[in-house]
């Protein structure tokens, strides 16, 4: 990189993630300098070096000035609204949750929960009993035999796991 540094007037039209844009040039920023140093329609006097790639840096702010426009027209400010409140994911273990862990739950608690469980995986299993039944056309009786076939093999499995 050219170690002169060359004096340039800008006016920024955009502060972007990177730099700045003036006209169709967009502007790195040397590392002492960060982007809250300019302001978009802001004018400035600045040190720029110039990469052999042709990419533009500038080095140094020399000076400031407000465009003219903003100078003479003064238009009254938006109010300020209230920041919103940064997005917290909900936690259900934070507090006010009623249960946070298996500990806590009675013996009751857990029947009626293993039952629930229970009912809601029947109730799966008849719906697909009944979709199987549409599809195949055979008797509901026959499908009914080999559900029972297929819940005596997994009760089995899982006593055998116990």
């Amino acid at each position: 990189m050219n170690d002169a540094l060359a004096v340039e007037k800008i006016t920024v039209e955009v502060v972007g993630k990177f730099g700045v844009k003036v006209g169709d040039v967009w502007y790195g920023l040397g590392k002492e300098l960060s982007l809250d140093m300019f302001s978009k329609g802001q004018s400035y006097d600045v040190g720029v070096a110039t990469a052999q790639s042709g990419k533009k840096y500038i080095r140094e702010v020399m000076g400031a000035k407000a465009p003219t426009a903003v100078l003479g027209a003064v238009v009254a400010a938006a109010p300020v609204q209230a920041a919103k409140a940064p997005y917290k994911p909900f936690n259900k273990f934070a507090g006010g949750a009623k249960k946070d862990s298996g500990a806590a739950m009675s013996k009751e608690e857990w029947q009626a929960k293993d039952r629930s469980q229970l009912i809601g995986g029947l109730s799966h299993d008849a719906v697909v009993l009944v979709q199987a039944h549409v599809q195949s056309m055979k008797p509901i009786s026959e499908l009914l035999g080999l559900y029972r076939e297929a819940l005596e093999g997994t009760l089995a499995i899982r006593s055998d796991l116990k």
